[in-house]
């Protein structure tokens, strides 16, 4: 299966509809770091196999939560050493959610398999 896990950090004080655009925000952000803009025109090259089912297919995402900064910093610091595709979100100085995929989930649950869902 292939999908994209979302955190929200639930020590930032956010609404539920802020919390929610914040996940959106970093779901998209996930595309945004591996495209480029040229003139008017926004261009991904190279999507993984992976991305590509997940785009045309799925679109499964999870939804979990974590209390601080901290552990949101460390789950995306090792999504990224993985080299899966990672997003990190700071607004007004929080750091509000990360999104680590799309992936296949054989790739992201060592991380995430312990997080409490939303």
């Amino acid at each position: 299966m292939v999908k994209q896990v979302l955190i929200v950090n639930m020590d930032t004080p956010m609404s539920v509809g802020r919390l929610a655009a914040q996940a959106c925000h970093a779901s998209i952000q996930v595309f945004l770091n591996i495209g480029k803009w040229s003139e008017n025109n926004f261009c991904i090259n190279n999507v993984s196999d992976s991305m590509q089912y997940w785009m045309k297919e799925s679109f499964t995402k999870v939804v979990c939560k974590v209390w601080g900064k901290e552990k949101l910093k460390e789950l995306y610091e090792q999504a990224v050493s993985l080299k899966l595709p990672a997003s990190i979100i700071e607004d007004d100085g929080y750091v509000t959610a990360v999104a680590i995929g799309p992936d296949d989930s054989k790739n992201i649950n060592p991380l995430t398999r312990d997080l409490i869902l939303l």
